[in-house]
């Protein structure tokens, strides 16, 4: 997910006690945000999107960057 303002996060449970997501964002984690809050502040992003990829596998993006660029631009065309 990417939120306006605080970037990249991931979702790493949901609350059942007061009904929250709770989200990991750089510098913010264990986040507690209302669902619905977060449909209209965030987008989600599929697992494949480079952005996604790029703070999930940063090694593996960065690999592709230096070794084989090429499928880099094939794999974010195809996500």
């Amino acid at each position: 997910m990417v939120h306006r303002s605080w970037g990249f996060g991931q979702i790493k449970e949901f609350d059942e006690s007061d009904s929250k997501l709770v989200i990991d964002f750089k510098g913010k984690k264990s986040h507690h945000m209302d669902p619905v809050f977060c449909v209209t502040s965030m987008e989600v992003l599929p697992a494949k999107h480079i952005l996604a990829r790029k703070e999930t596998e940063p090694a593996k993006v960065k690999k592709l960057i230096e070794e084989d660029p090429v499928q880099l631009v094939i794999d974010t065309l195809s996500a």
